[in-house]
């Protein structure tokens, strides 16, 4: 519950109009020590726990438009993340030595698919590179340099 709080405070919310975006960078570290402890069904819990309610607090203010499209959104990333996480934590699972350099790839991968397919699946308003937004010249000065950041 710390990762989803730490998480959601990384956006943009009311309490700071920019959100804390250097806490995304430290955001998944009380969870992954968790998970370090857990067994294959506890993992997927946990995970699933973390995607939802770090949704639930990025997205609270779909409830004032509509309940009923908040909790849709709430079930649909449910899926989504439990989906997710049950592959990850197979990955995992399997104690080979690269299994864990695996993690931000298929994380990366679990993104983007999320991102593109919004047509399908619930509102993708919680992706970890939109808290970035206050680097954007660091991120523009790429063209300059000739190559990323």
């Amino acid at each position: 519950m710390l990762s989803a709080l730490l998480f959601s405070l990384s956006f943009p919310n009311i309490f700071v109009l920019k959100g804390l975006f250097p806490l995304s960078y430290i955001a998944l570290v009380p969870l992954f020590l968790v998970l370090m402890r857990s067994s294959f069904s506890k993992t997927i819990f946990y995970r699933t726990v973390f995607g939802v309610l770090q949704a639930i607090l990025i997205n609270f203010w779909q409830g004032t438009y509509s309940y009923i499209g908040l909790a849709l959104v709430i079930l649909g990333l449910l899926v989504q993340y439990a989906l997710f996480m049950a592959a990850l934590s197979l990955i995992l699972l399997r104690k080979h030595r690269y299994s864990l350099y695996l993690i931000p790839p298929c994380w990366v991968v679990f993104e983007y698919l999320r991102s593109i397919a919004y047509l399908i699946l619930p509102f993708p308003g919680d992706l970890p590179g939109q808290v970035n937004f206050p680097l954007q010249l660091l991120y523009k000065s790429r063209r300059l340099q000739g190559y990323g950041v």
